[in-house]
């Protein structure tokens, strides 16, 4: 069994609260999504997927769990998942080539992201409250908004972003670079 955690954060009632996404890669067949409601499962399930092909990467053929953290919680805001569930994948079934958990010169990392079908990172509409709660707990933020968010004139010293990010491989091979 191969298994990865990465962190995020989701909304629920306007306030932002600590996730982590957890997927876990181990003999047998299926995919299983836990702390998404079930159709925000099915539809985060296809985009990540699809984008994850797109971007030239392999879908596991083995059981796949999902955990979404805290898995009790309505989450507001499941396309932000999207981007951590794809990078914890990646990281579970080997393909990453990178430490998902922290930057080597900046520390701890945080994801959220939307995925289109292609492979693209796209904004999401609580992406403001995300960003800002991850960079306020210390995180880099690997996301596509940077640039959305320069007008909140985040100090560098927060290392707020590393780069703004618009496709799935894009991020992959940064990180594989950088991290």
């Amino acid at each position: 069994m191969s298994k990865s955690t990465v962190k995020t954060a989701y909304v629920h009632g306007g306030e932002v609260h600590d996730a982590t996404v957890s997927v876990e890669i181990e003999n047998g067949i299926g995919w299983h999504i836990i702390g998404l409601p079930d159709n925000e499962a099915k539809e985060t399930l296809l985009r990540v997927i699809t984008a994850i092909q797109r971007a030239f990467f392999v879908v596991p053929g083995k059981k796949v769990v999902i955990i979404v953290n805290p898995a009790d919680a309505i989450k507001d805001n499941a396309p932000g998942f999207d981007l951590p569930i794809a990078v914890a994948l990646l990281e579970a079934s080997g393909q990453a080539g990178f430490d998902t958990s922290k930057h080597k010169f900046y520390g701890p990392v945080g994801y959220y992201g939307s995925l289109r079908l292609d492979g693209a990172i796209k904004l999401g509409g609580d992406d403001h409250a995300i960003i800002g709660h991850l960079v306020s707990q210390g995180a880099v933020v690997c996301s596509h908004v940077a640039r959305k968010l320069e007008k909140f004139q985040y100090n560098r010293r927060d290392y707020s972003f590393i780069k703004d990010f618009s496709w799935l491989d894009e991020f992959v091979g940064y990180a594989r670079r950088h991290f």
